[in-house]
C-alpha cells in the first residue's frame, strides 16, 4: 500500500487462513489506501470472510485502517502488546528457515540471523542512552544522539516514538529512572547517578 512520505510503501498481507482470511497490518487512514482495500476486498476475498484483523504494533502505518476494516467485517481486532525486544526472542523457537512476511521489503528466510542483528542494533542503542543519561535528559535531547541523520516531519515521529520505548525498556528494567520535574517533563537519568546522590547527602 502506498505512503506519502520517504518511505513510500508498506506491505499489508491478506492470508488464507481456514474457511476464511487474516488481515495483517491494514495501512496508513487514508482514502487512496481504503480505495485500495475495498479494490482488494472486491476481488479477492472468493467467496470467503474475513475472519481476523491483526496489527503487529501502532504505528500509523500499521494501525492506521485497523478500526474501518475491523468494523466492515464486525470482528475485534488483535494487537501485539509485548515489549518488541522480549518478543523477538520467542521466534527463535521457529525454523530458521520460515518464510518471514515483513512490513517493509521483500519476503526472507534466515529469521534467526535478522533476529540476531536486531538484537545487537538494539542492545547498541539501550547502552548509547544509558551512557548518556549520566545527567538528566528528556527523550526530545537524546533523539538526535540515536538519530545522527535529518529527518524529515514523519521520520521525526517514528524516531521520537522509538527513543520514548528504549527509555520505558530501560526504566522497566531498573538501569534508568524517570524523574518530572515541576513542569510535568520527564527526564531519564542512570540509576547509578540517582544512588550516588543520595549516598551524599
Amino acid at each position: 500500500m502506498p505512503l506519502a512520505f520517504a518511505l513510500d510503501h508498506i506491505n499489508l498481507w491478506l492470508i488464507a487462513d481456514g474457511l476464511g482470511w487474516t488481515i495483517i497490518d491494514c495501512g496508513y487512514a487514508t482514502d487512496t489506501t481504503r480505495a485500495a482495500w475495498e479494490d482488494i476486498l472486491d476481488r479477492h476475498l472468493e467467496g470467503r470472510p474475513v475472519t481476523r484483523v491483526i496489527v503487529t504494533h501502532c504505528h500509523p502505518d500499521h494501525i492506521g485502517l485497523c478500526g474501518w476494516l475491523a468494523g466492515k467485517f464486525g470482528l475485534i481486532p488483535c494487537i501485539t502488546k509485548s515489549e518488541f525486544l522480549s518478543s523477538l526472542d520467542g521466534f527463535r523457537r521457529l525454523s530458521p528457515e520460515t518464510l518471514v512476511l515483513p512490513s517493509h521489503g521483500l519476503p526472507f528466510r534466515g529469521m534467526h540471523d535478522r533476529i540476531a542483528d536486531l538484537n545487537v542494533h538494539h542492545r547498541q542503542r539501550l547502552d548509547k542512552i544509558a551512557d548518556v543519561c549520566e545527567r538528566p535528559a528528556t527523550a526530545a535531547q537524546l533523539l538526535p544522539i540515536l538519530f545522527e541523520r535529518k529527518l524529515d516531519g514523519h521520520q521525526l515521529i517514528f524516531a521520537m516514538g522509538e527513543t520514548i520505548a528504549h527509555l520505558n525498556h530501560l526504566a522497566r528494567h531498573g538501569v534508568l529512572k524517570r524523574i518530572e520535574d515541576r513542569d510535568g517533563v520527564y527526564r531519564f537519568v542512570r540509576r547509578t547517578v540517582v544512588a550516588r546522590a543520595v549516598g551524599t547527602i
